[in-house]
Order: structure tokens, then sequence, then C-alpha cells
């Protein structure tokens, strides 16, 4: 990587976008942090299971607006430029994520506050679906193609590293005030925070350049006029085989950051306190076990890399699944940063294949496109699958069925991967 550090250009192009991902992710996971917080406020119900329920309905009503951000996000990185599409992301976030931090409860407004917050969540949502994969195409192309993989990864770890932020935060809010302030407005403080976002997106457009690959297709005239009709007309294998690619993965990562927790607190009845450890230790684990994934993937043969990453989930989800039921918590230790490392190796490998499955001219519009309509249909909905499911077995079993749909796509990868 030393070619990357000694490059200022690229090293601060680099940096503030994994600043960048940091920031939007603490600002979208907040939701699912404070999930038994915005139960109470908005969705009072006549228990906590009920409540729960709904609010994960809405942290997966995120996600049914996903594909409609990447696609409206990855067309302005394709034809207005990638810093525009990020600023652009960057700015929607912090917005609706600042508006959930003031907005009224339940108690004060009635059936509009569920409503406010529903529409919230959907500009979140959508500017979720551009930010990634915006991030991602900034930066593996302000590198050399031999540190892709390793620059890519920074983005997965950013996912991993932003929640923990906002875990850290939320945490610390709970631990200066009274248990009866966090749960009143206490949870609200790190909602309010995202404001900060905004000056991070001015910087970009003002201060960071262009990537020379967007500016080589304005060049050569690669810019499409249409680029979502010219990605369904031209790369509809490429589409199905990146969103399957990402299937496993993004349930196996839901699974782990948004539905666990809230399990162990709820169905488990284990100390919020100790469940916080594990959790904020597991959000560091999983930045770590990225950002490993991502060097090996630039030394190693990726393709057979994420195979062993995919037979490996394979053959421990269940043995987990069983520790996470009735395991002692030290158990419990074992199978989440068991999963947690094996989920943050899986996303950060895949995203070195997604970045070979599209051309750079409409690399922005293909990866969103993909990449949201897979976390929607799979990601998005896991929490509430899990909830509704008989027990973790069941949840293993759907696991299962989309790891072989991984391997599968796996396999036809090498007849659409583009030739760096």
């Amino acid at each position: 990587m030393r070619e990357l550090l000694d490059n200022k250009t690229n090293l601060t192009a680099v940096t503030v976008t994994s600043i960048v991902n940091i920031l939007v992710w603490y600002g979208y996971s907040l939701l699912g942090i404070a999930a038994p917080q915005i139960g109470e406020a908005f969705f009072p119900a006549h228990n906590a299971q009920e409540s729960l329920l709904r609010v994960f309905l809405l942290f997966a009503a995120g996600y049914v607006v996903r594909p409609l951000g990447g696609i409206v996000f990855g067309i302005i990185g394709d034809k207005l430029g990638r810093k525009v599409a990020l600023s652009a992301s960057i700015i929607l976030m912090s917005s609706p994520t600042f508006i959930i931090g003031i907005l009224p409860g339940y108690s004060k407004l009635g059936n509009l506050s569920a409503t406010i917050i529903f529409i919230a969540r959907l500009m979140q949502g959508i500017a979720i679906g551009g930010a990634l994969t915006s991030a991602l195409s900034f930066t593996i192309e302000h590198v050399e193609n031999k540190h892709r993989g390793f620059a890519g990864s920074l983005s997965m770890a950013g996912i991993c590293i932003g929640i923990f932020l906002g875990s850290v935060v939320s945490g610390g809010v709970e631990g200066v005030v009274s248990c009866e302030c966090f749960h009143s407005w206490g949870w609200r403080v790190p909602f309010l925070l995202a404001i900060l976002m905004v000056p991070v997106a001015f910087y970009i457009i003002r201060y960071l350049d262009e990537t020379p690959e967007f500016e080589q297709n304005q060049r050569c005239d690669l810019i499409q006029e249409h680029p979502l009709l010219y990605v369904l007309t031209n790369y509809k294998s490429n589409v199905l085989i990146s969103i399957f690619l990402n299937a496993a993965g993004s349930i196996v990562f839901y699974f782990q950051v948004v539905y666990i927790p809230t399990y162990l607190h709820i169905q488990r009845d284990f100390d919020d306190g100790f469940v916080n450890i594990l959790v904020n230790c597991t959000y560091l684990v999983m930045g770590l076990a990225a950002l490993l994934g991502g060097y090996l993937s630039d030394i190693c043969n990726k393709v057979n890399m994420f195979r062993v990453i995919l037979i490996l989930l394979c053959i421990l989800i269940f043995p987990m699944m069983h520790l996470f039921t009735s395991g002692h918590f030290s158990h419990i230790i074992l199978a989440h940063l068991t999963l947690s490392t094996l989920a943050a190796f899986y996303i950060s490998v895949e995203q070195a294949l997604q970045c070979q499955i599209y051309p750079s001219h409409i690399r922005n519009t293909g990866l969103s496109i993909s990449y949201n309509l897979a976390t929607t249909a799979f990601g998005g909905t896991t929490p509430y699958i899990m909830q509704k499911a008989a027990s973790l077995d069941v949840g293993a079993a759907y696991i299962t069925v989309a790891l072989i749909l991984s391997l599968i796509a796996l396999f036809y990868f090498r007849r659409v991967m583009i030739k760096e």
C-alpha cells in the first residue's frame, strides 16, 4: 500500500471518504440501536415484543426505497461525478436523522408522529442507497487496481466503525443521564449530532478532485445519456450475479449487528451492560477483519477466498445458532465474534469482486442497483424475519439457502468479470 500512502491526493480522497462513510452509517444505524426507545416513543403497544416488531418494520421500510436511492445517486455518479453523488447523499442522510431527534412522540402528535418518522426513515433509505456505492466508487477509482481490495475495504470497515460510533455515543449518553431521562429524551442526542455531516459534504465538493476514471470517461465521451437503461439492457446477468453475491452477506451482517443484540436483551434476558460491551467489541473486530479481508483480497485469489468464507458459514451457522439460543454467555461471545468476523471477511472480499462486475462508465449505477436490491430483499428484512421465525434454527435455514445462492452466483462470476 506504499504507493497509495505516498500519493497525497489519493490519501486525502480515501481518508475523507472513509470518514464520510463512518458518519453516514453512524446516522443510519441509530434507529436500530435505539429500537426499544423508539418503540416506546412512537409505537406504543400492549407489550414490548409488539412495539419492537413495529420498529423492525420501520427499519425494513428504509430498505424498500434503497434501490430508488441507488438508481438516483447511481445515475448522478455516472453522469455528474462520484463526488457530487457522494456529497448529496450525505446531506440527505443528515436531515432526516436530525428530524427524528427533534420529533415529538406519539403522546403529543399521535399517529402523525409515526407517519413523520416513517417518511424520515424512507429519506434515510434513499440516502444510504447512494452513499455506500458512491463512496466505494470514489475510493477505488483513486487508487491502482492492485490496491482496490484494501481501498474498497475501507468503505466496508466504515460501516462497522460507523455502527460502533453510534453504539458508543448512545451508550455514552445513557451512561451520563438517568435511565428515566435516557428513555424520555437522552436517546435523541445521537440523532441530533448527525447535523455535523453537512460541513463534510461541502468539503468534498470544494476541495476533493473527481476520480481519474470519471474524468477519463468524460474525455472519451463514454458518459451514458441513460445509464440505468444501458445497465438493464446490456448487463442483466451482471446485475443478477451481483445481487446474489451480496445476498448471504447482507443477511448475516444485519442478523449480527441489528437482531442479535435485541434478541439477547429481550429473549435471553442478559444484562444490558454485558450485551453492549459484547456488541461494541464486535463492531471493532468486524472493522479490523474487514480491513484484513480487503488486504488479503489484493494478494490472494479473490474467488477462492470468497468460496472458503461461504463454505465456513454453511458449516458453522447451525452450531452458532444453537449457542445463541441456549448457550452460556461465554459461548455466545464465541458465536458472536466468530460469525461477525466471517461476516466482515464476506463483505470485504465481496466488494473486491463487485468492483470487477461493471466497467467504470456505468459502475456507480450498476453497483447501486444490484447492491441495494440485494440489501432490500435480504438484509433489511432480516430483523423482521428473524423476529417472526419460530426459532433461530429457522433463521439458520434461511441463511443457509442464501449462502447456497451466493455460491451459485460465484460459480458464474468469472463469466461476467471485467478484466483488469
